[in-house]
């Protein structure tokens, strides 16, 4: 299960794509910030705190940066790799030796909380980077 990054908002795309096609270092270092930024914030809400039996379970996120013919980078995922990830963040069924028990563990859904309230400083972070960028260059 992949949970990546996705938010989309009004106008700050084809602002940002302008960015990318003149600019595209700083854009793909922007992209990177930011999710280095999200996985942080989504290991303080949470997932720091879980452990598989004795061990804490292992923070193995994954930053990909999506790129286009060019080799700019258009997006960026951010992808978390633990095999137990899943079972936390939705929840699953109980099962003792290899039997249904017929419970259900709730998921947390700190990474789902997180992104949430991460849409919220993205739009305006992207929109302050855009606009100096725009006037860092003069246009």
């Amino acid at each position: 299960m992949s949970d990546a990054l996705d938010i989309n908002f009004h106008g700050l795309d084809k602002d940002f794509q302008s960015i990318i096609d003149q600019f595209p270092e700083e854009s793909e270092k922007y992209l990177r910030e930011q999710a280095n930024k999200w996985k942080k914030d989504c290991n303080e809400k949470g997932y720091k705190n879980y452990t598989s039996g004795k061990k804490p379970i292992p923070k193995s996120w994954k930053i990909e940066m999506e790129k286009d013919l060019l080799y700019r980078a258009t997006a960026v995922s951010v992808t978390n790799k633990s095999p137990l990830f899943h079972l936390l963040e939705n929840g699953h069924r109980k099962w003792l030796f290899g039997h249904d028990t017929g419970g259900f563990v709730p998921g947390k859904h700190y990474a789902e909380r997180t992104r949430e309230e991460f849409g919220d400083s993205f739009g305006e972070n992207t929109d302050k980077f855009v606009a100096k960028a725009l006037k860092r260059h003069n246009l």
